[in-house]
């Protein structure tokens, strides 16, 4: 089968049969026949399991009230701006692992006041990123996230030291900003961020760029470890490889830079 339900009533694709592929196989060989098939094919299975679809999302609507309700208890609780999930898992899931941080909170309510502030988010592993949200693998015991608890003003600093290396880069750099997409990947721990910036800024300091200081400025960047050239990301940021040359680096800033900004302002219409 292709496409499934799930526990609240959404419906699901396998990732074995893809719906872009689809597309792209149709367009590719030019069988539009075979598209309109399948999406003919896909109406009439939706309406044909949408009764089961909405009896499994009503049936789930107490489990979702009831954790809307855990979540907004311990955001008020612990002061946090906010509770969010890496990936997405189900309800019960989602459920389960904020009972798993609520009895730690009831076992060990100390260790969650260093949370005040923070953003918690349900990830595979446990730490922080560079947006500054506090991890919690959900594979995890709570004797790791009490680590992680304490481990936090130590982290904040690294977050600072971060912080500043990206303004470092932004001078540099004729005001673009190092940004991440969380759309393109999860968003990277703190640690492995700030050596990402740290190399990136080395680079650029061993072959100073010519560049105005503010010729760039309202453009963005992301970093990225598995590329070898520098490109244009269609929503108007550069996508820069962290060991790119910093002479081709300023070649290519300078020649995109017009049609970066008309993306952008395309993109934030």
């Amino acid at each position: 089968r292709a496409l499934c339900i799930g526990d609240g009533g959404v419906f699901l694709y396998w990732q074995q049969f893809p719906f872009h592929c689809c597309i792209t196989f149709c367009l590719q060989c030019m069988e539009y026949t075979f598209f309109r098939c399948f999406l003919l094919f896909v109406r009439v299975w939706l309406m044909n399991n949408k009764p089961k679809a909405m009896k499994k999302h009503n049936a789930s609507l107490p489990r979702r009230e009831e954790l809307s309700r855990l979540k907004r208890e311990l955001c008020d609780r612990f002061d946090l701006l906010d509770i969010r999930w890496q990936r997405s898992w189900g309800v019960a899931h989602r459920y389960s692992q904020l009972q798993s941080l609520t009895r730690l909170a009831h076992q060990n309510p100390d260790a969650l006041i260093h949370l005040q502030g923070y953003t918690i988010v349900f990830a595979d592993q446990s730490g922080m990123n560079s947006s500054g949200h506090v991890l919690l693998g959900t594979m995890d015991v709570h004797h790791q996230w009490i680590k992680v608890f304490v481990q936090l003003p130590s982290l904040r600093g690294l977050q600072h030291q971060t912080d500043c290396l990206k303004e470092r880069i932004s001078f540099l750099l004729g005001g673009a900003q190092v940004v991440h997409m969380e759309r393109l990947g999860p968003v990277r721990p703190i640690a492995e961020h700030y050596r990402v910036l740290s190399t990136f800024h080395k680079k650029l300091l061993s072959q100073r760029l010519h560049l105005h200081p503010r010729s760039l400025h309202g453009l963005t960047m992301v970093l990225e470890n598995d590329r070898s050239t520098p490109s244009l990301h269609q929503a108007g940021h550069f996508i820069i490889p962290s060991t790119c040359d910093p002479t081709h680096l300023q070649l290519f800033l300078q020649s995109h830079a017009p049609e970066a900004r008309r993306l952008t302002l395309q993109t934030n219409r």
